[in-house]
């Protein structure tokens, strides 16, 4: 009996065992070591998807008609869309959202508007008499405001504008029409021009749509003369000596005696930069000038050097002649050349050559550096006196040799000179 029961026991132990070792491999299977070889990307037969490991896969637990080898692919039952790449064993398939077509913001073009504005009023010259036929100028600038409360400026117009004419008493009227951006208003600037006088002063003002202007006074100054005489130390008049007209200011800063007439001629002179020469009696006159100071300048004059002052002061009124004192100028030498390359094409503006004299005995006497006028020339007033033999250099180019004899007052040129390439 008691045997009985002991290998009913021992069976029902073995039975359990049996059911525990069963359930353990249900719920937690024990992974098969990996597959030497799982088909990559690039080995995917044609038409078929490339998928990640299925979850049999993942599991080790291939299928029983798994052929022999290690070149089996799990079959593909997954659906489109499923990413597929290889994977560890951990890793569950992914589905890609999916995706939409990249849109751009468009840009919106500003919505133009018709902007219309009047102006009107007179133009007087500086007595208030009417002044008829002066022609009227306005610049425009759209404007809007941004969010930040400031302003930018959208004009595409640079350039000035007639809108008329005034009639015999002075009068003018204009309205203006412009495409503007809506909201934008314009900026103006007005001014008036007539024969005999100067340009007048701009009137600004802020348009915006509907906007009327009829209290518009143009004031215009006539325009005023200038005169004067170019004499040597004895009084005699010099011909053909270059004047020079500029601001004021202009001439307190800057050295215009480095500027031949030339350079001037050829629209080069900073500040007002307008020029005259002396007739046959030294005199010189500047027509249509705007009231205003002006100072009057003689130019390097070839042979010639200045015996008192450097320039004077002209102070114009309107429609009046002012007369400068007479500029004394002295005789003096003069030392110049003309540099060209080896084709004939004289040096550029602004080249400078360095001319050094020697005396007989080869010492160094004297080292001049001498800017060009922008045409190949050089010129040096009141040179050293002297024989000497000199050695031109230029950047860029092969010093080439002269000698030269320079007397009390004497001129001396020495022609176009043929520079060589370094």
């Amino acid at each position: 009996m008691r045997r009985r029961i002991a290998a009913v026991a021992l069976l029902a132990v073995l039975v359990l065992a049996g059911l525990a070792l069963v359930l353990q491999w249900r719920i937690f299977p024990q992974p098969h070591s990996t597959p030497k070889r799982i088909a990559l990307d690039h080995e995917a037969p044609a038409n078929s998807h490339q998928l990640s490991p299925t979850p049999l896969e993942a599991s080790g637990r291939l299928p029983a008609d798994k052929p022999a080898g290690n070149d089996w692919h799990a079959p593909d039952n997954r659906p489109e869309g499923v990413n597929a790449r290889p994977t560890g064993p951990s890793e569950h398939p992914r589905v890609n959202p999916p995706t939409e077509p990249e849109t751009q913001t468009p840009v919106v073009e500003p919505q133009l508007v018709d902007l219309e504005f009047t102006v009107e009023g007179r133009v007087v010259d500086d007595h208030g008499d009417p002044v008829q036929n002066a022609e009227l100028f306005m610049h425009i600038a759209q404007t809007v405001e941004t969010e930040s409360g400031s302003h930018s400026n959208l004009t595409n117009e640079n350039s000035a504008i007639s809108i008329g004419r005034t009639d015999n008493d002075g009068r003018f009227v204009a309205v203006v029409h412009r495409m503007f951006a809506e909201g934008a208003w314009a900026d103006i600037n007005l001014w008036a021009e007539s024969s005999g006088f100067a340009r007048s002063r701009m009137v600004m003002a802020k348009m915006h749509h509907g906007n009327s202007r009829n209290d518009i006074v143009i004031v215009l100054q006539r325009h005023g003369f200038i005169s004067g005489r170019v004499i040597d130390e004895h009084g005699t008049g010099i011909e053909g000596i270059t004047v020079v007209l500029g601001g004021f200011l202009d001439f307190m800063y800057e050295d215009r005696r480095k500027y031949p007439p030339e350079y001037l001629e050829a629209g080069n002179d900073p500040g007002s930069g307008r020029i005259t020469r002396t007739d046959a009696n030294g005199v010189y006159r500047f027509e249509g000038v705007s009231p205003r100071q002006y100072a009057v300048h003689i130019s390097n004059a070839a042979g010639w050097r200045l015996a008192a002052a450097y320039s004077h002061v002209a102070d114009v009124r309107p429609g009046e002649s002012c007369s400068m004192p007479d500029h004394v100028l002295v005789r003096t030498g003069c030392l110049s050349f003309k540099l060209v390359d080896a084709i004939g094409t004289p040096l550029r503006k602004g080249s400078r050559a360095t001319v050094t004299l020697h005396d007989e005995h080869s010492q160094t006497r004297h080292v001049l550096t001498i800017g060009t006028w922008g045409d190949g020339h050089y010129q040096r007033n009141e040179p050293p006196i002297g024989s000497f033999t000199g050695t031109i250099a230029v950047n860029g180019f092969r010093s080439l040799t002269f000698a030269v004899s320079i007397a009390e007052g004497s001129i001396v040129t020495l022609g176009a000179l043929v520079l060589e390439a370094e």
